[in-house]
């Protein structure tokens, strides 16, 4: 996965195949990859619907910002998720039981 896009893409279709967990999710998630030109996009849960877009929403309930290529190597399991986030590799702001839960679909 080369851009937040394809990412993206990649994560629908995961939330796709896991239909059954997305019928219980409600919220935005906010991703902020600035630190490295990557910009900033957001997924919303919406009783069973997934969408993302670019850009800043203005009711996200958790924020996860961290360098793109870091973001892959947790997505794609080279990263720990505890190890990123005390580092600092990953910083995530919010509400803590929501941002727990997007780990049913990695």
């Amino acid at each position: 996965m080369n851009t937040p896009k394809e990412l993206l893409d990649d994560f629908i279709k995961k939330t796709e195949e896991k239909s059954d967990l997305t019928a219980e999710m409600n919220g935005t998630f906010q991703y902020d990859f600035s630190a490295d030109n990557n910009g900033k996009w957001y997924v919303t849960f919406d009783n069973g619907n997934v969408t993302y877009g670019e850009g800043e929403a203005p009711d996200a309930g958790v924020t996860i910002i961290a360098k793109f290529k870091n973001f892959v190597d947790f997505y794609n399991g080279k990263l720990n998720a505890m190890a990123a986030v005390m580092t600092g590799k990953l910083k995530i702001k919010g509400n803590m039981a929501e941002a727990m839960k997007m780990q049913k679909f990695l």
